[in-house]
């Protein structure tokens, strides 16, 4: 028999619902998180429509695909609000068989279905314990799925590093069963705090959980659905029931259609769930890039900032205010271009400078350097970022070098080489210095060939041979640098930002690109990820570690 609510005063309670649906019970303030805008101002007109008004309840923007939105909710809610009594993390994404990567680099049903809503309960706890009472009560529910009976967690691929499961649900069926686990777990640690927290599954209904699938699978759920489904009514009832009941005191349990159930046995090995909860933990801190970071005493130089990952990183050096950032530009339009961007995104470019440097002319190196020493005489970070991809061809620059060896090597070599002793005078034990080379994940395919360092004997035959030996140069010129200034407060850096679309092989043929579009399109994430990506090595306070490779962030 389904479940029903009774009338419930909800007139002191401040709640928070992510994937919201209805707004019923008048409460004192509901925020509806929203990734989308438009979708959010329909979600009012309805409550509007169905409830005769909307008062307290507000749409606030958050995405559960990108941490920082998570971040930036949590932080204005706690500044703004203050006090929370209810928090459904109710939002959720089914992905079949395939595998879409966040912003954050993260498998989207791992991460919206199960590390976002853990960071967000994480975030706001202090502020529920801050609200609860005995009189008061918090209650934080997870709407998992029955899906979680067949769940498991398998710590070597809980991002799908090893790809997608065989079963179209296996994936999503895990991450209902973390719902479960942190759950209970919460449960256990909170039982002494007047909170109580919740699993549930709502039944069977015809959602937009599963939007990123193929016509067949569609086809599938709608026919599942038309079977055994419930109306999102009932659906939404069976959700609210054990987190509003009144008698219902029990804590960490799991509800099936709003009545208690045993969940998997899985939820109860406390060795799983303690190592889930300390792995999410260690994910959340590595993965994030500290809204705080510092940089007002920095001077920073930056190469390749007009395209590409390039662009983001100067975005984010940006907004983090640094003393100067200076940007060289062979092209003076594109400097421009790239100031407007910046200004547009943060809303000034404060300390942002462009300075004309063409990498495949070395005197423009040169004469970058001179004048930076001269004008300037201080630097503690050095991004040799620029980059070009040539394939099966020989391009030699105004000073008869192969273009990719000196672009990619022997400019950015020699730029660090002749700024080195200001680095040096510059830094501190309390305000070293860094130098990064962006390489490639490429560089394993590298080889170093005495004999035709600069394409002498002709390009390889092989695609992206010469570009991968240049990419090598990078790891090894970072590496032998640590050993170089081990002792002078300065930590290098080679890193792998990932694959993203960029303008890198723009002199290439038609048919090169072609199948590099092919290879990126399978495996590219965001130009912003890749520029958190190559950024977070170098800031982070807690990495100290010197002449490193790191492949989207880990060391490899």
């Amino acid at each position: 028999m389904p479940v029903k609510l009774g009338t419930n005063d909800l007139s002191r309670h401040v709640i928070i619902l992510t994937g919201a649906t209805d707004a019923g019970f008048n409460p004192k303030r509901l925020i509806l998180p929203a990734r989308n805008k438009e979708k959010g101002n329909n979600l009012l007109e309805y409550i509007k429509s169905s409830n005769g008004n909307s008062n307290n309840v507000e749409i606030w923007e958050m995405d559960l695909a990108d941490l920082q939105s998570v971040k930036n909710f949590a932080n204005k809610f706690i500044n703004e609000v203050g006090e929370l009594h209810i928090l459904i993390n109710n939002a959720g994404i089914w992905n079949n068989k395939e595998i879409i990567k966040t912003k954050d680099n993260l498998e989207s049903q791992f991460q919206v279905n199960h590390l976002a809503p853990f960071l967000l309960t994480l975030l706001l706890l202090d502020t529920i314990k801050k609200s609860a009472s005995v009189e008061l009560p918090g209650k934080i529910a997870f709407t998992s799925s029955r899906s979680q009976g067949y769940g498991k967690i398998d710590f070597d691929n809980l991002n799908l590093e090893k790809g997608a499961y065989f079963g179209p649900f296996h994936g999503y069926a895990n991450t209902k069963l973390m719902n479960v686990i942190i759950a209970q777990e919460l449960g256990r640690i909170l039982q002494n705090e007047n909170i109580t927290t919740y699993s549930l599954h709502p039944g069977i209904i015809l959602t937009n959980i599963s939007n990123a699938k193929g016509v067949f699978m569609e086809f599938v759920v709608k026919i599942a659905t038309k079977i055994i489904g419930i109306s999102t009514e009932q659906g939404a009832i069976n959700t609210l029931y054990p987190v509003l009941s009144p008698e219902n005191k029990e804590t960490g349990k799991y509800y099936h259609e709003g009545i208690e159930k045993e969940p998997n046995e899985i939820a109860n090995d406390q060795e799983v769930v303690k190592k889930l909860w300390d792995i999410s933990e260690k994910m959340l801190k590595d993965l994030k890039l500290d809204n705080n970071c510092d940089l007002s005493r920095h001077v920073i130089i930056l190469t390749g900032a007009t395209d590409g990952i390039g662009k983001d990183m100067a975005r984010i050096l940006a907004g983090f205010n640094p003393k100067k950032l200076i940007l060289p530009a062979r092209n003076k339009e594109k400097g421009n271009n790239l100031l407007e961007y910046i200004k547009s995104s943060n809303g000034h470019a404060n300390n942002v400078e462009i300075w004309e440097m063409d990498l495949a002319d070395i005197q423009s190196v040169k004469n970058f350097a001179n004048k930076f020493i001269n004008e300037i005489g201080e630097l503690h970070i050095l991004f040799n970022n620029a980059g070009i991809m040539i394939n099966n061809q020989v391009i030699k620059t105004k000073d008869n070098l192969e273009l990719q060896f000196q672009v990619n090597h022997l400019a950015p070599f020699l730029l660090t080489l002749l700024l080195l002793d200001t680095i040096k005078k510059s830094v501190s034990a309390e305000l070293p210095g860094k130098i990064a080379f962006t390489s490639s994940g490429a560089q394993r395919k590298g080889i170093i060939d005495f004999d035709n360092l600069n394409l002498e004997k002709g390009a390889y035959l092989r695609p992206l041979q010469g570009y991968s030996n240049t990419k090598l140069m990078n790891v090894i010129v970072a590496k032998e640098l640590s050993h170089i200034v081990q002792n002078e407060n300065i930590t290098t850096y080679s890193l792998h930002p990932g694959v993203i679309q960029s303008n890198i092989g723009h002199m290439n043929s038609g048919i090169s690109n072609f199948f590099l579009g092919l290879f990126v399109k399978m495996y590219e994430i965001t130009s912003e990820q890749g520029a958190t990506n190559t950024l977070y090595p170098v800031l982070s306070p807690d990495n100290k570690e010197t002449g490193k490779y790191y492949h989207e962030v880990l060391v490899k």
